[in-house]
């Protein structure tokens, strides 16, 4: 378990978070929830952006669903495009 990537704790973001999960969705279609999938995700890509894992390393994401979540960060104003 790697604890490096969870940006001030539960339901906490920061705007590198919000611009990733952005990019991730203009690039994979997939949207990921700012709580939990988002912060996975951006772990699993700056560890593979550090060499972290051994070349052709076959790698499981699980997205947990969570989406509903995104819900009350729209409200509160946090700009995400799907």
């Amino acid at each position: 378990m790697i604890n490096d990537y969870h940006f001030g704790g539960y339901a906490k973001i920061k705007p590198d978070l919000v611009d990733f999960t952005n990019s991730f969705y203009e690039a994979h279609q997939l949207p990921l929830d700012l709580i939990y999938t988002a912060k996975m995700m951006y772990g699993l890509y700056d560890l593979i952006q550090k060499d972290y894992f051994p070349r052709q390393s076959k790698i499981l994401f699980i997205h947990s669903g969570g989406l509903q979540g995104n819900e009350g960060f729209k409200n509160k104003g946090i700009k995400l495009i799907f």
